[in-house]
C-alpha cells in the first residue's frame, strides 16, 4: 500500500458545543481534503478536548470519503494538563476503512490548526456562552520513516 496514501491537506469548518468549563473543548469538523493516494475528499470528524482531569490527551476522529469508500482514522493528542486547549498535533492510526479502502491499514501524524470565528459583541445575554465556531486546517505531513 502507498506509504504517503494519506499525505495532503485540507481545511473546512467547525462547530463547538457551548463553553462548559468542565467538559473541555468539543468540536465537530466539516470540510474538504486532497491526499495524495485518494484523491478529493470530503472529511468529518470530532474532536474532544481535556476537561477538569489534571492531564490527558484530546482524542477524536477523522473520517475521508471519495467515490471509492472512506477511510477512518483514530486521533490521540499529547498528554497535556486540564483544562488546556486543543492540541496542534496528534497522532492517528487508520480503524476503518470500507470500499477500495477495506484492508488499509496506516499511521502517523497530522496537524489541525483551529481558528474562532469572531463573536459579535452584545448578541447573547450576559449569562450564557457562545457556541465555538470558527475555521480549520488540516496538515498531513509528506515525512519518509
Amino acid at each position: 500500500i502507498h506509504h504517503y496514501l494519506l499525505d495532503g491537506n485540507g481545511s473546512g469548518t467547525y462547530t463547538g458545543a457551548s463553553l462548559i468549563v468542565d467538559a473541555g473543548a468539543s468540536y465537530t469538523l466539516q470540510g474538504t481534503a486532497k491526499l495524495v493516494g485518494l484523491g478529493q475528499v470530503t472529511v468529518t470528524g470530532s474532536i474532544n478536548g481535556v476537561g477538569m482531569i489534571q492531564e490527558g490527551h484530546a482524542t477524536g476522529w477523522l473520517t475521508f470519503t471519495n467515490a471509492h469508500g472512506s477511510v477512518t482514522v483514530e486521533l490521540t493528542g499529547p498528554k497535556q494538563p486540564g483544562f488546556a486547549s486543543l492540541p496542534e498535533h496528534y497522532s492517528y492510526k487508520v480503524i476503518q476503512g470500507t470500499g477500495e479502502y477495506g484492508n488499509l491499514q496506516h499511521h502517523g501524524t497530522l496537524q489541525l490548526n483551529f481558528v474562532a470565528a469572531p463573536t459579535p459583541v452584545g448578541t447573547t445575554p450576559a449569562l450564557t456562552f457562545p457556541t465555538p465556531h470558527g475555521t480549520f486546517t488540516l496538515t498531513l505531513p509528506f515525512k519518509p520513516e
